[in-house]
């Protein structure tokens, strides 16, 4: 009997819980659909749309109306009605991208300002090749909140790591795909970002960054992601002793045209994956250095001396069984 009471007052506390948790999820669905965007904000939206190098085609005619959080590419804080994501960014299989596209236009930076509690930010391949006159990126220093930023496949050179030194609150960074390279006077490579002590992922593929640049890296201390593939100007050798003061996880040189032997990566031995594929790797590859990444879960060496690479899987797995 008493087992009996048990297990019917399991059963209503469990149905008590369900009844609770729907109720809490239609309260904040309902919250979400009916919070206030804020005037400031949409204002800054339609005036950022308008002044891109080429408006968002697709929200053509959807950008209308007071609600801005309902607004397709626009997030906001479901209490407080902030944008707190705008996802500008083009895609490349856009059928009608090159219809759109223009190379060398300009930011006016200042635009974004009004979105203080803006956390990510995406405006890749828009052609961007610098900002306006007195609006540099510089002035995102006021945007605190600012974590995620996406600047891939633009056409920005080197000053834009100037630019970016004054926005220590970013910890993932995507500039890949744009023409990021030593050809600035006086440029130090990297070492300006040595107060971006939050960014965590870098992304820095497809540009034109040689062993200088890349040694300036290790200032970034806060580092644990590095993808720099097809850089072709980054040398002969790959760089593990130039970054060894990182505490990197993930690195990627995929097609970076390095040759000759594979190197010691005991430098690299918090790496959890790494990809040296495609690059002219092609001789000797010994278990010795592969063995030191003691917590490596991916590794890929395709497209270099796939004999080489064979025995060393097979050296390994003898060494293991």
């Amino acid at each position: 009997m008493q087992v009996m009471k048990l297990l019917l007052t399991v059963a209503f506390l469990v149905l008590v819980l369900v009844l609770v948790l729907v109720q809490w999820e239609n309260v904040c669905v309902s919250g979400s659909d009916s919070v206030q965007c804020r005037e400031e904000e949409r204002l800054a939206l339609l005036h950022i749309n308008a002044s891109i190098s080429f408006p968002i085609h697709s929200l053509e005619g959807k950008w209308e109306g007071k609600e801005c959080c309902q607004w397709e590419r626009v997030t906001c804080d479901s209490i407080t009605g902030h944008v707190t994501q705008l996802d500008l960014g083009i895609s490349f299989d856009d059928d009608d991208w090159l219809d759109y596209y223009q190379d060398g236009s300009l930011l006016n930076a200042t635009l974004f300002l009004p979105l203080r509690q803006l956390r990510s930010l995406s405006l890749s391949a828009h052609g961007i090749h610098n900002c306006t006159d007195g609006s540099g990126l510089e002035k995102w220093s006021n945007l605190t909140k600012l974590e995620i930023l996406d600047l891939s496949d633009n056409s920005l050179n080197g000053s834009i790591i100037y630019n970016l030194a004054s926005v220590p609150s970013l910890r993932k960074l995507y500039l890949s795909g744009n023409h990021i390279n030593n050809s600035l006077p006086n440029f130090n490579g990297f070492e300006y970002w040595s107060n971006l002590t939050k960014l965590e992922m870098l992304d820095l593929s497809f540009n034109q960054l040689n062993i200088t640049m890349i040694s300036s890296l290790a200032q970034v201390s806060s580092l644990r992601a590095l993808y720099l593939d097809y850089n072709y100007m980054m040398g002969g050798s790959v760089p593990v002793k130039e970054l060894s003061a990182l505490n990197l996880e993930v690195v990627s040189l995929t097609g970076c045209l390095y040759s000759g032997s594979f190197p010691d990566l005991g430098h690299w031995s918090s790496l959890k994956a790494l990809s040296l594929a495609d690059n002219l790797l092609n001789e000797t590859l010994t278990s010795e250095g592969l063995c030191r990444l003691k917590n490596i879960e991916e590794l890929d060496l395709s497209s270099n001396n796939l004999l080489e690479i064979f025995l060393l899987v097979w050296e390994i797995f003898l060494l293991l069984s």
